[in-house]
């Protein structure tokens, strides 16, 4: 496949050692942005979902003392809410131009990542160095 063709299917090329090959070309700021906005409504239907729960179990955990059910649905709609906020800053991102560039070193990030989480804000290399945010940190 030559290069134009690669490039109207959505590949890019990479030229290593003088030999060119396919990579997954990052995606565009409309395809982000629908992939990005239907998390986005997932989520919120998630947390939706958790808090009608949440509602179920305070009825019923008046028969359980300890309320473990009750405290494991509120975390998870304490991470719901967290990934909820990531996906709106890189909705942010996409807007103002920057999405698919890693905030810590302005590397562009592969698209396999941004195709695995796509509102992530760190390239491969500079993530494992981020602290991880809890969903205290986002004040629940």
């Amino acid at each position: 496949m030559n290069e134009q063709a690669m490039l109207a299917t959505g590949l890019a090329t990479e030229v290593v050692s003088g030999v060119t090959s396919a990579v997954v070309a990052p995606p565009s700021a409309v395809q982000a942005r629908a992939v990005l906005e239907e998390q986005w409504r997932r989520h919120v239907a998630d947390i939706v979902e958790l808090s009608l729960e949440i509602c179920d179990q305070q009825a019923c955990d008046r028969d359980q003392p300890d309320g473990a059910a009750l405290r494991a649905t509120v975390q998870l709609v304490a991470t719901q809410r967290l990934t909820l906020r990531e996906i709106e800053a890189a909705l942010a991102r996409v807007d103002s131009g920057t999405y698919g560039r890693c905030e810590a070193c302005g590397e562009p990030i592969i698209a396999e990542r941004l195709e695995v989480l796509p509102h992530t804000r760190y390239c491969v290399q500079c993530q494992p160095s981020r602290p991880r945010k809890s969903a205290e940190a986002y004040g629940k």
